[in-house]
């Protein structure tokens, strides 16, 4: 059985999501320890026990340990099966962050799969999901890997009440990548979006990420979604470059101007233009375990280059390499990977 400490480096909720997926795909039972032990309040929250919980129910896993505020789980992964599966926070926890969890150990399916999941589409310290559909998933796609989202409604801080449902196809072997090279910039799209408030909070955002964006010399579209009926209320800016694995988002919050919010999303994206990257950090730690599935099965190396090496893309690393025969390496802002 593999032991991973839950509380090396960053020690957050990816090593979760990394190992229980990871457990299911390479078929390895795994322990993890000290979950979350850093955190202000240790142990499991309600969106990793549904991630774990969906893996579980995919894999006819064994497990032990699985509670609210628990630090210590086991899995033990069995017969993988393919089915449509419904799930459900039950708070505003990150939807986004469960299908982390879930694509990953889904990436070996032979059938089609197709999942509903509730919770909270637009919440911090999380991706957007429209950023999850409109970079983490164009990424997937370029890889070979299909996954089809649909947003049916959007769930915000405290109360939650989003929900999507996910489509995941048969993949065949996945394709190597070098995503080293800068490219120019064709065009940045986006979506602002506003739910149960004022309808100009969706302009106001949109707006002022064009103006911002404009005076750099770079061409937006961005649209602006208004949804009325909803259990929750908030606002977001997700943008993302058309032709490149770059994008950026923002959440309104009570206090914070509509311009504030378009602000800091085109102030995000352009940093990461600036930088030279192919690939935004935030994408980079998501890429990890995908960059070392292709090696470890073709022995291609994968390579790309980002605008930060974070403390989250070092900690996935550090997982993965506990469970794949691959050596990962680190020079300035590149990541590489190759077979050992």
């Amino acid at each position: 059985m593999i032991c991973i400490d839950g509380s090396y480096l960053e020690g957050g909720g990816q090593i979760i999501r990394t190992a229980t997926a990871l457990s299911c795909l390479t078929k390895k039972p795994v322990k993890i320890v000290n979950i979350r032990k850093k955190r202000e309040k240790p142990g499991l929250k309600a969106q990793h026990l549904t991630g774990i919980k969906v893996m579980q129910e995919l894999c006819n896993a064994e497990v032990k340990g699985v509670n609210l505020h628990s630090t210590k789980v086991e899995f033990h992964p069995n017969q993988f099966t393919h089915k449509k599966i419904k799930a459900n926070v039950g708070t505003a926890g990150a939807i986004t962050l469960v299908l982390q969890n879930v694509l990953l150990g889904c990436l070996n399916t032979k059938e089609k799969l197709e999942l509903e999941i509730g919770g909270g589409t637009e919440v911090r310290w999380s991706p957007t999901v429209d950023y999850f559909k409109n970079v983490f998933l164009k990424a997937l796609a370029k890889l070979g890997y299909n996954v089809h989202l649909r947003i049916i409604r959007r769930g915000y801080y405290p109360q939650g009440g989003g929900l999507i449902t996910i489509k995941i196809h048969p993949s065949s072997e996945l394709i190597s990548f070098n995503w080293t090279k800068k490219e120019k910039v064709e065009e940045v799209r986006g979506i602002s979006v506003v739910t149960g408030l004022a309808e100009h909070i969706a302009k106001r955002q949109a707006s002022e990420a064009t103006a911002l964006l404009r005076k750099q010399g770079i061409v937006s579209n961005i649209e602006e979604i208004i949804c009325k009926k909803n259990l929750s209320v908030g606002t977001s800016c997700t943008l993302w470059i058309k032709n490149m694995l770059l994008g950026s988002d923002a959440l309104g919050e009570k206090g914070k101007k509509a311009e504030q919010v378009g602000t800091e999303a085109a102030e995000k994206l352009l940093n990461e233009i600036r930088s030279g990257a192919a690939v935004d950090k935030h994408l980079a730690d998501h890429l990890i375990p995908y960059m070392a599935w292709i090696t470890s099965n073709t022995g291609k190396e994968c390579a790309f280059k980002t605008s930060e090496i974070t403390d989250h893309c070092k900690t996935n690393i550090w997982v993965v390499e506990q469970f794949l025969p691959v050596k990962f390496e680190l020079k300035e802002k590149s990541v590489s990977v190759r077979k050992i």
